[in-house]
């Protein structure tokens, strides 16, 4: 590296500095110690085991084998496995990505605080503070991403600083789950398919759902690289109370904080500033209390070390470039990036 790139190196290093030490909170946040999510999710996870092929249900103390692949699928007997492998095969891929999602969305809304947040930035997307309450139900679609937990990490897989000495070949980046945004779906789309997933949920937990409330269901979707459209998707229906509607209405502002810095300003309550209050509030999870916290895949860092580069190869822009664009123009962290231009090649993944 040129003596000019180490300067300017040592200058984006001061940047992201400022960055890591940033802080944001609300006045309606939920503090409260966080229940883990093990036990819950283990026990709806496992009373529906049956086996693939068969369709036999687990029988009380004995543990059926799963496909080693994707670790979704069940079975009762080795012969079963291999009868279903045909039908299995073409599913299997598709299958561990989808468990991947589920596991992310479970940690989100496994979070009081978080989940009212989430809730905050439907309600201002839709406009509904400003709207009668919609008669029917509709989807709000939001990207999950897994980033790098360190900042630096994520500058040295754009290309910003060099790579981190002190890691190992083999040594798998730390990451923690990222929210790129609340997206509608096109006026009417989906509207049927809206209501009967909302009306199923009602039916089989009906204290779950206020009454007088706003009904959606969000459709929660892990981002992958290259693709034009959101990767394997989970949905989850929730109601929008009165009570939140009030908050949305209050519109009291965030409070950014910075420790290297010592001041405070405000943020407005807008439904991208939702979403950042929930990423940079799972970026100061130092001790994952929340369990989001995850190694992260190849995929994960190709997203971030190529996003924004179709152009250059005559590729449409992938759903992932235009989640992590525009997040980069929204969130506060990114502020110091945007005007800095790389001084080295992207990381190259070393997983």
């Amino acid at each position: 590296m040129s003596e000019d790139q180490q300067r300017r190196e040592n200058i984006i290093k001061g940047h992201l500095n400022f960055s890591s030490f940033l802080q944001m909170t609300h006045p309606k946040e939920i503090r409260k110690d966080q229940q883990p999510l093990e036990e819950s999710t283990k026990t709806q996870k496992e009373t529906h085991r049956k086996c693939g092929q068969c369709e036999v249900l687990e029988p009380e103390g004995v543990s059926y084998k799963t496909c080693s692949k994707c670790q979704m699928v069940f079975y009762c007997s080795k012969e079963c496995q291999t009868l279903h492998w045909r039908r299995h095969k073409p599913t299997c891929p598709y299958a561990r990505r989808l468990d991947r999602v589920e596991k992310l969305a479970d940690a989100l809304i496994g979070d009081e605080n978080l989940f009212q947040f989430l809730k905050l930035a439907i309600i201002l997307t839709f406009g509904l503070c400003d709207a009668p309450l919609l008669v029917e139900p509709f989807f709000a679609v939001v990207p999950l991403v897994v980033e790098p937990e360190d900042f630096f990490d994520f500058a040295r897989l754009r290309g910003y600083i060099g790579p981190d000495l002190e890691r190992g070949p083999d040594e798998k980046m730390k990451g923690m789950l990222q929210i790129g945004g609340v997206y509608p779906y096109p006026k009417g789309y989906l509207e049927g398919e809206a209501r009967s997933a909302t009306e199923a949920a009602i039916k089989a937990s009906p204290s779950a759902f206020s009454p007088g409330s706003t009904l959606a269901v969000i459709r929660f979707a892990v981002v992958e690289p290259y693709k034009t459209d959101p990767g394997p998707t989970i949905d989850i229906p929730v109601d929008l109370s009165p009570a939140l509607m009030d908050i949305a209405k209050q519109a009291e502002p965030f409070k950014m904080f910075s420790n290297s810095m010592m001041v405070f300003w405000d943020k407005a309550m807008g439904s991208f500033n939702c979403t950042e209050y929930i990423n940079m509030t799972i970026r100061r999870d130092f001790t994952d209390q929340l369990a989001m916290r995850r190694n992260m895949t190849t995929e994960d860092e190709q997203i971030i070390r190529d996003f924004g580069t179709e152009s250059s190869r005559g590729e449409e822009e992938s759903f992932a470039s235009k989640t992590m664009k525009l997040r980069m123009q929204t969130e506060q962290i990114y502020q110091q990036l945007l005007n800095q231009e790389p001084t080295i090649q992207p990381l190259t993944s070393q997983i």
